[in-house]
């Protein structure tokens, strides 16, 4: 516990930490979302197209994908975007200090991470 403390608050200080909050119209792009799950098997969430819309958007601006190496004094701008979403499951609710569940990201080359 003690390390996983430290760890914890190693991350909170070091991880930049960003809230944003815009409001969009999405009925087009909800309207297209429900062709294609009526066409296909498998039902697309909204945040599929929110995942690529924020890519596209980080592409544009590649400082905005970007840490600090470890001596804190370089800017490392990544060749790679790694966004990872919580998912709540009902077996979630079970687990103490698990409650979220991570799943994998699948790269355009079929790479894949997960975010812990």
């Amino acid at each position: 516990q003690k390390t996983a403390s430290k760890n914890l608050h190693t991350s909170w200080i070091n991880i930049p930490h960003v809230t944003q909050h815009d409001d969009a119209d999405i009925t087009g792009l909800l309207a297209l979302r429900a062709d294609l799950n009526k066409k296909n098997k498998t039902k697309v969430s909204p945040l599929a197209y929110i995942i690529k819309a924020t890519v596209e958007t980080l592409k544009l601006f590649p400082l905005m994908n970007t840490s600090l190496n470890k001596d804190l004094d370089t800017v490392v701008i990544k060749d790679y975007f790694n966004i990872g979403i919580a998912v709540d499951t009902p077996e979630s609710h079970q687990r103490f200090l698990a409650s979220f569940a991570h799943p994998p990201i699948v790269g355009k080359d079929g790479s894949y991470r997960t975010v812990h």
